[in-house]
């Protein structure tokens, strides 16, 4: 049942009253083109609401038979569907003549969890060191020994998760080159 009531109507008090007003075609305002016997649109409802200062009522039992129109939902509150990705590495890939003393570190487009750091020498066995996470979006990588001289590292970021769960889809991988000296 939709009930239309307009300001300075009373609302009926008792079962009865709510009863006599259903039956009153004249007190509950049922218009010609809404049959109570059709099923009445959101649409329809929307374009009479907009039309008049009247406010209508939805008895709770029309509301659990029918399933109610879904609203936009607000993009606030969306679930996260992207994984994180590396937005910044350090040393920059292809560098050359980085310090041997110097680590590598990578930046992530949001705050992150659980990732992995190695760092690799040229015979890919993983160089020894330390990786911390910092601000929840930066990933370094500390050697325990100064790096050697002249020589191409290649440095590995995977695994890292979201809050929402999402984990990098693809590993960042970059390499960089030390230069002669500290």
């Amino acid at each position: 049942m939709i009930r239309f009531s307009y300001p300075n109507e009373p609302d009926p008090q008792t079962p009865q009253e709510w009863e006599d007003l259903k039956n009153d075609p004249e007190r509950s305002r049922v218009y010609p083109d809404l049959p109570q016997t059709e099923t009445v649109s959101w649409e329809k409802l929307q374009e009479l609401r907009e039309n008049t200062d009247a406010t209508f009522t939805v008895d709770s039992d029309d509301l659990l038979a029918r399933a109610l129109p879904e609203d936009e939902p607000d993009p606030s509150e969306l679930s996260d569907t992207q994984p994180p990705t590396v937005v910044a590495t350090g040393p920059e890939p292809g560098e050359t003549g980085v310090s041997i003393d110097e680590g590598a570190w990578a930046v992530f487009s949001k705050p992150v969890s659980g990732g992995q750091f190695r760092l690799k020498g040229p015979d890919g066995t993983t160089v020894p060191g330390t990786s911390t996470a910092q601000n929840d979006d930066i990933l370094t990588y500390d050697p325990d020994e100064p790096l050697a001289v002249n020589t191409q590292y290649t440095a590995e970021v995977s695994g890292a998760r979201d809050a929402a769960g999402n984990e990098m889809v693809v590993p960042c991988v970059w390499s960089f080159t030390t230069g002669g000296t500290t």
